[in-house]
């Protein structure tokens, strides 16, 4: 007998491969996130040179993503297990880089940041990779989705913590990669059925069309929401409410982006992500100054809930799909580098630019909003990367799950019947046969049977 399963079970779901993969995407996340705060912790407190600090960064964010572009790309040379082992030691030795962030020197503190961009961007890919290849495509949302929640979690209890600076940081994270490096050798590392051996290179995967089509889309989110990141929020204690509150949205609609990519497909889910940045943007750019407050939640909302569809589907899932039979770490590497290369200019163009359009914010959210509008016409024209045959198998199980529901109340209601007396003038009581249900009860198991 055919059982509808809906979504795969939790067992099914959290193999031990996939347990692997998600707690190393997660550990790196928290890690890089936690020395970045410190880095911007640091960067705050220099008091001369402060035409460094545009340097500072570009310095971080550019030895990162060039780093994860270079580790991707021998990869396939020095194998993925020989690179993530290396990895996670050398993130955890150069933990010990945050000690000279106490520094006040601007030279001091860029060399800081580019040893821990370049080490952190190394390995990344592969980690991804790695992820991308641990969960099926038909799951590998919903674990996307549990994977940004549980880093959320991470880098909250670590937000709260206050460790601090200096030697006490540098032993928590160092622990906390190590703990990442056990995880690894205590659980079997996942392959696929069929393991990626094809190789692409750079030049093949930026000239892929259905590459391009989420690539732009991609990078113009980025760009557009970071660099007006400075203007939506003002004042120390509404900014940490906004990002509070925007973090949680973020996190459970991470979830439901997960699921939602699973089943309805990535393409719907892309635009709806989109959709809702141009309506938060749009009502940024219509309210009055007495609304500001009310507008700066409304928006921290709406792009929690959009920021979670994306950040599942642009970060951890699209570029494994895109993949397809090939090894996947430099897809991670370019894909991944929109979204650094717009924190690079939330923190060092994105301020100066809140200054100038200060006067004029109607028309800057005006054209942000159109921008955005804009960002959705790749999406029309780019392929749905979630196999079709996964699709038409949901459309099948809910289809028998239907044709077995109204079968079992025909049948009820044909019980019903013959239990029921019949009247004394010999008038019977008919039905129509329910022969045009049975056949199609018996097509809809025909054609799951097909496709299982």
């Amino acid at each position: 007998m055919l059982k509808w399963r809906g979504f795969n079970s939790v067992s099914e779901v959290w193999t031990r491969p996939t347990l692997l993969s998600s707690f190393l995407v997660a550990n790196s996340f928290v890690w890089y996130f936690a020395i970045l705060t410190a880095l911007q912790n640091s960067v705050e407190k220099i008091l001369a040179d402060q035409a460094l600090i545009p340097w500072i960064w570009t310095i971080h964010f550019s030895s990162l993503v060039i780093s994860a572009i270079i580790g991707a790309s021998i990869t396939g040379r020095i194998g993925r297990s020989r690179i993530l082992i290396s990895w996670m030691v050398l993130t955890g030795i150069a933990s010990g880089t945050l000690l000279f962030l106490v520094s006040s020197d601007a030279q001091t503190i860029g060399l800081a940041g580019f040893i821990l961009g370049a080490i952190f961007g190394f390995g990344m890919p592969s980690c991804m990779s790695l992820f991308s290849d641990s969960a099926s495509v038909e799951r590998r949302g919903r674990v996307s989705g549990i994977t940004i929640l549980i880093t959320g979690i991470g880098l909250l209890v670590f937000s709260f913590a206050e460790i601090g600076e200096g030697p006490l940081l540098v032993s928590v994270m160092a622990v906390w990669r190590v703990l990442s490096l056990a995880v690894f050798f205590l659980v079997k590392s996942p392959t696929r059925t069929q393991p990626s051996t094809q190789i692409r290179s750079y030049r093949e995967i930026v000239f892929q069309k259905s590459f391009l089509l989420y690539l732009i889309p991609w990078l113009m989110f980025s760009l557009v929401n970071y660099i007006t990141a400075p203007m939506v929020t003002t004042g120390p204690s509404i900014n940490r409410e906004i990002m509070i509150l925007q973090a949680g949205f973020t996190g459970v609609f991470g979830i439901i982006g997960g699921f939602l990519v699973d089943s309805l497909g990535r393409k719907k889910v892309a635009i709806s992500g989109f959709v809702l940045l141009g309506i938060g943007t749009a009502i940024l750019a219509i309210s009055l100054p007495e609304w500001k407050t009310f507008t700066q939640y409304f928006n921290a909302i709406v792009d929690g809930i959009a920021w979670g569809f994306l950040l599942v589907l642009f970060l951890l899932t699209l570029w494994g799909d895109l993949s397809d039979s090939s090894k996947s770490e430099k897809y991670y590497a370019l894909g991944a580098a929109p979204f650094f290369v717009s924190k690079l200019l939330e923190t060092t163009i994105g301020p100066d630019l809140g200054k100038l359009v200060e006067e004029n914010q109607y028309a800057f959210f005006s054209f942000t909003t159109l921008f955005l509008i804009i960002a959705i016409l790749p999406l029309v024209y780019a392929p749905e990367t979630l196999p079709e045959k996964v699709m038409k198998e949901r459309d099948l199980k809910s289809y028998v799950e239907k044709a077995k529901k109204k079968m079992q109340k025909e049948t009820e209601n044909n019980q019903g019947t013959k239990d029921t007396p019949q009247p004394e003038n010999d008038e019977k009581i008919t039905e129509p046969p329910p022969a045009e249900n049975d056949g199609e009860y018996e097509e809809a198991e025909k054609l799951a049977e097909k496709y299982y």
